[in-house]
């Protein structure tokens, strides 16, 4: 089912997820992988708009939000139809991912004049402080390996500090990871990203340890706090 923009009819909720999430399988070495990732939706489409503004916080939701049960996806990769049965009965059952994608995309279809069709909103306010956007956003900024002497690191939707991070919110770091490709990453509105590899420059310079591990500990300390304290 395509829902175009001109349209008012309601949306049935298992019709969003299929315009909306898609998988597939890649093979590479005798062995296949499963890719977690965002449809290309035609303009003609009201949801076109949506995954285009979107795109960071969804892939991020897909791909960090869900508890997928891999196991039930083995032997499933020649049979596309089967294992998007069991992707999409996967993603439609988790109720961290949905607390955070739903309401997205009902706020996003109602103020076009159009509902999910068996979907109920409860609107919760959720007030957050600059101060704790900081501290989540600055480990997304991550330190990770030592090549030449020379300190690496990456800005990235698996890879990063978020793990043991005290009271994850998946819909709030999916904002912030959102937040950080669209102004830092893809456009360096605040100088952010400069000052980022900056810091890592000067880290590397420091010579943290003789130990590759060492190192890269003190130098994830060190860039968060040195982007928490930066002010544009």
């Amino acid at each position: 089912m395509v829902v175009h923009a001109n349209s008012k009819e309601n949306i049935k909720l298992k019709n969003v997820y299929k315009e909306i999430f898609k998988i597939n399988t890649v093979k590479y070495d005798d062995q296949f992988y499963l890719i977690f990732d965002i449809n290309t939706i035609d303009s003609s489409n009201v949801l076109h708009e949506y995954t285009v503004e979107n795109y960071y916080y969804l892939n991020y939701l897909l791909k960090i939000c869900v508890s997928y049960n891999l196991k039930a996806m083995q032997n499933r990769y020649n049979d596309k139809p089967k294992l998007d049965s069991i992707f999409y009965a996967q993603i439609k059952s988790d109720a961290q991912f949905n607390q955070a994608f739903l309401p997205s995309v009902y706020q996003y279809l109602s103020e076009r004049g159009m509902i999910i069709e068996k979907y109920r909103f409860n609107s919760v306010e959720q007030m957050v402080n600059i101060d704790e956007l900081l501290k989540l956003g600055v480990r997304f900024f991550f330190p990770d390996k030592v090549e030449e002497n020379t300190i690496k690191a990456r800005i990235c939707v698996g890879i990063n500090g978020i793990k043991d991070y005290t009271n994850r919110n998946c819909a709030l770091e999916a904002f912030v990871f959102s937040a950080i490709f669209n102004n830092v990453v893809n456009e360096d509105r605040f100088g952010v990203y400069k000052k980022y590899k900056e810091i890592l420059n000067e880290l590397s310079a420091l010579n943290l340890s003789t130990d590759d591990k060492t190192t890269i500990q003190r130098a994830q300390g060190a860039m968060w706090y040195e982007l928490y304290k930066y002010q544009p």
